[in-house]
């Protein structure tokens, strides 16, 4: 399952050897649990990037695992492989072969 979901029940038993406890957990709706039923996924908006941040109760981070930083933007994501440099002009007067 994607972004380690199914691990959660690993995490949480770790955690509450370690003194920790769960306050509060996402619930489906009657209605999106019959979506469930019938195999549609959940509405959920994607993250731009995946991660997972743990805070403290006054919000110090103590854990955090996330990939590394994408482009800064757009003009700095290379060409696909395999694809044409776009053809400059050539100003020294030489002739191209047509």
């Amino acid at each position: 399952m994607r972004h380690g979901y199914t691990r959660i029940p690993v995490w949480s038993e770790r955690l509450a050897a370690q003194g920790f406890a769960i306050e509060a957990q996402a619930r489906f709706s009657r209605t999106l649990r019959a979506l469930a039923v019938l195999g549609l996924p959940a509405p959920v908006r994607e993250p731009a990037r995946a991660g997972l941040a743990i805070e403290d109760r006054a919000g110090a981070l103590l854990f955090s695992a996330r990939p590394a930083p994408g482009y800064a933007d757009f003009e700095s994501v290379p060409p696909p492989a395999g694809a044409r440099s776009p053809r400059r002009s050539r100003s020294s007067g030489t002739r191209r072969a047509a």
